[in-house]
């Protein structure tokens, strides 16, 4: 992530919205008046621009071959563990929520669209990395569709952002380059 610090938005991006909604219930538990609904449309607005702006960049960035392979898949890769914690919290907060009569209809709905779309944004920093491969040539044949297409698939994208970038690293090095 060194490289790429701009990522660190869509590393985040899951957990921005758990803080909204502690800053939410904070505010209630003290009584303080203001508009929850606004707050967290205001919230989601601003956080989904920037992560859309920073995903575009990086893909353009990555056709335009600004970014190197290994750093990418890094990145990548890091980015894919850090969500896990967000989706364990997802799934508990959807599970509270079957018990929570009609309230718990929209926890339910808002854990399943953050997820997708989390696992969407993370895949096109995996995509970005398929795309840095292919042009370096660091995968073989048909390994950048596969990185590409697996970059959206749930847990397989997990499992397959480390082993990509461990191929990657690896032939990152048999070329002869530094890999930090």
């Amino acid at each position: 992530m060194k490289n790429n610090k701009k990522l660190i938005i869509i590393l985040l991006y899951p957990y921005l919205y758990m803080i909204g909604i502690a800053i939410v219930l904070a505010l209630s538990a003290l009584d303080i008046s203001f508009d929850a609904v606004s707050f967290m449309l205001v919230l989601a607005f601003i956080v989904n621009v920037a992560v859309i702006a920073v995903t575009v960049i990086n893909l353009i960035q990555a056709f335009a071959g600004k970014h190197r392979s290994v750093d990418l898949a890094g990145a990548n890769m890091i980015i894919k563990l850090a969500h896990i914690p967000a989706y364990v919290i997802h799934f508990l907060l959807g599970c509270i929520a079957i018990f929570m009569s009609v309230w718990g209809i929209g926890f339910i709905i808002w854990s399943i669209v953050i997820d997708l779309v989390t696992i969407i944004f993370s895949g096109l920093v995996g995509a970005s990395a398929a795309i840095s491969a292919s042009k370096e040539k660091t995968l073989q044949n048909s390994d950048p569709v596969k990185y590409a297409i697996l970059s959206f698939i749930y847990c397989l994208d997990v499992i397959f952002a480390v082993i990509y970038n461990l191929k990657i690293k690896k032939a990152t090095q048999a070329q002869g380059e530094m890999v930090l």
